[in-house]
């Protein structure tokens, strides 16, 4: 029996019940199946069929086996990528391997032929004493597609500057992934399950763009 048909039949029986969970939030069995089944749909739709190789760049998710179990339901063999890899050791990956389509997730930033995932970034930028929360996103950028771009609070009566974070930044990660902006703001929005919505401070950045 295929995992494909485990998930399914796991969606008839066990409908209500948590398949994954992730970071606080969970997925039933139904959902998960649904879920597949949209994007299975919309691969048939950009041509991907049996045999045909689909590239996945995402990091770790709730709705990343979801993207796996479309895959076989559209009946395409999965090519798992290593976000870490430059953009171009993944051209040469997906040339290799003679991959169609590569899906990869809104999250990640892909600056200057580099991918760069917001968490280590904003892991970098906590760990200074000033900081109180932030996120990173990408912003576009007519030289590097994409430009690192953070969103920082400050802790009550800390004070720093834009340059000594992107110092602080630097010291503990490679260049590409030092932040070109540094906006400061007074409250980093959340969903109410805890999760940085990302999408509400990137989307106001591409507008028009």
């Amino acid at each position: 029996m295929l995992a494909v048909d485990l998930v399914r039949r796991g969606a008839a029986r066990f409908a209500g019940r948590t398949a994954v969970r992730f970071e606080n939030r969970s997925l039933t069995y139904a959902e998960v199946d649904e879920a597949a089944n949209r994007l299975a749909h919309v691969l048939a739709g950009l041509g991907v069929g049996r045999g045909d190789r689909v590239g996945l760049l995402l990091g770790n998710g709730l709705w990343s086996i979801s993207v796996d179990f479309a895959c076989l339901k559209a009946g395409a063999a999965r090519v798992p990528l290593n976000g870490r890899l430059s953009a171009p050791e993944h051209t040469r990956m997906l040339q290799d391997t003679g991959v169609s389509l590569l899906v990869y997730g809104p999250d990640m930033i892909i600056t200057g032929g580099y991918n760069v995932y917001p968490r280590e970034v904003e892991d970098a930028l906590a760990s200074h004493p000033a900081v109180g929360q932030c996120a990173v996103v990408g912003a576009p950028d007519a030289t590097w597609v994409e430009a690192v771009t953070a969103f920082v609070t400050l802790r009550p009566g800390a004070a720093v500057s834009e340059a000594a974070l992107r110092d602080h930044v630097r010291a503990r990660l490679a260049g590409y992934k030092v932040p070109k902006t540094v906006h400061f703001v007074e409250t980093i929005p959340y969903s109410p399950v805890g999760k940085i919505l990302r999408r509400a401070l990137r989307d106001p950045l591409w507008e028009g763009k």
